[in-house]
C-alpha cells in the first residue's frame, strides 16, 4: 500500500515535469528564490507560464529579515538556521495559492552543503511531503 502510494506520487510528479518541458518546447523554467517562497510572486510566475517552483532557505531568511540579512549572499551564510517548520509553512501557503497542477520542490534541512552541518531526520524528510511538496532533493556543493 505505501509502496503503491509513493509510486503513484512519483509518477504524478514526473508527469508534471515532463508536461512542463513539452509545453515549453523541450525546456522549461524553474522559478525559485522569491518566486518560490512568496505566494504572490509564485502565483505571478505561474500566471506567466512557470510550472515548477522551488522554495529556498536563503530567500526565506531574506524575506523575513532574519538576523538583518539584506542580500542573498548574506542569507546563504545563515540558511541552516531557518527551521524546517518555517519552510513547511512556506510550502503549504504557496501550494494553497498555486494549486496542485504545479510541480513544487521541497528541500529538507540537512540536505544541503552548509557552513554548519544539520541532521537530516526522517521527520525532516516527511514534513515537506505533508505540505504537498512533490519531491525532496539533495544538493551537495563542494566547499
Amino acid at each position: 500500500m505505501i509502496i503503491g502510494d509513493m509510486q503513484r506520487k512519483c509518477e504524478a510528479g514526473m508527469r508534471k515535469v515532463k508536461e512542463a518541458i513539452s509545453a515549453h518546447g523541450g525546456t522549461t523554467l524553474l522559478a525559485t528564490g522569491i518566486t518560490g517562497d512568496d505566494a504572490r510572486f509564485a502565483l505571478a510566475a505561474v500566471q506567466a507560464g512557470a510550472r515548477m517552483l522551488e522554495p529556498n532557505h536563503p530567500a526565506v531568511a531574506l524575506a523575513r529579515g532574519y538576523k538583518g540579512v539584506t542580500s542573498m549572499h548574506a542569507a546563504e551564510d545563515i540558511r541552516h538556521e531557518i527551521a524546517m517548520e518555517e519552510m513547511v509553512k512556506v510550502t503549504a501557503g504557496v501550494r494553497a495559492v498555486v494549486g496542485l497542477d504545479i510541480f513544487y520542490y521541497g528541500g529538507c534541512s540537512g540536505f544541503f552543503y552548509r557552513k554548519s552541518c544539520q541532521p537530516c531526520s526522517p521527520r525532516n524528510m516527511l514534513m515537506p511531503c505533508r505540505a504537498l511538496a512533490q519531491t525532496a532533493f539533495i544538493l551537495i556543493n563542494p566547499p
